[in-house]
């Protein structure tokens, strides 16, 4: 197996910078949870790379990528799919599998939304196409309210056991990933992301 190669991806307002497993096989692209980046998902699409072109992009106000998080008020995520879909046009303009993680599922429907035509399947990982519950819209402001308070890190630490195996509950290397992760969004960012979800 060989390790992907960072490559940019110029869009206005800045590039977006993805990780990228090159082959002539069909495209996969995989669309990172709030807060994470393309690099989280490293062991798990190397191993795919014999199968599919497979391509994973820090999105907008996440890792290497210099375009901010928000271009003006986000308050749904047809920026983030119209970032996708530029993103699909420069690697590949042939229909792509779509994989997403979360808010990277949301974005995936989104593209199906707008242009069904450039997805040849749909792989969701902790997502839904549905709204949330009314019990899980409560959850998420409370989260928001507290993150706007400046328990921002407190709230990632709540989040972390839906992150991780129960095994890995006690492992504070990948706490602190969590955290640095959600430092480099901010919790700006993250309201307006959950803004966006309900």
């Amino acid at each position: 197996m060989i390790d992907p190669v960072r490559i940019k991806v110029p869009l206005s307002g800045g590039y977006v910078s993805c990780l990228d497993w090159p082959t002539d096989q069909p495209l996969l692209h995989f669309a990172h949870a709030t807060g994470f980046n393309a690099e989280t998902y490293r062991g798990l699409l190397t191993p795919l790379q014999g199968r599919f072109h497979v391509a994973a992009a820090d999105l907008r106000g996440h890792g290497f990528t210099t375009l901010a998080a928000v271009p003006g008020p986000q308050a749904e995520w047809t920026t983030f799919a119209s970032d996708l879909a530029e993103i699909l046009d420069a690697i590949d303009k042939g229909p792509a599998v779509l994989a997403g993680h979360s808010m990277g599922g949301y974005i995936a429907f989104e593209i199906m939304r707008q242009a069904p035509d450039r997805v040849m399947r749909l792989a969701l990982i902790n997502t839904q196409a549905r709204p949330d519950t009314s019990a899980a819209t409560e959850r998420r402001r409370g989260q928001m309210a507290r993150a706007q308070a400046g328990e921002y890190h407190a709230v990632l630490d709540e989040l972390f056991p839906g992150f991780v195996h129960p095994s890995r509950l006690g492992n504070a290397d990948l706490r602190q990933l969590v955290h640095d992760m959600g430092d480099d969004i901010g919790p700006d960012a993250y309201i307006r992301q959950q803004t966006a979800v309900i």
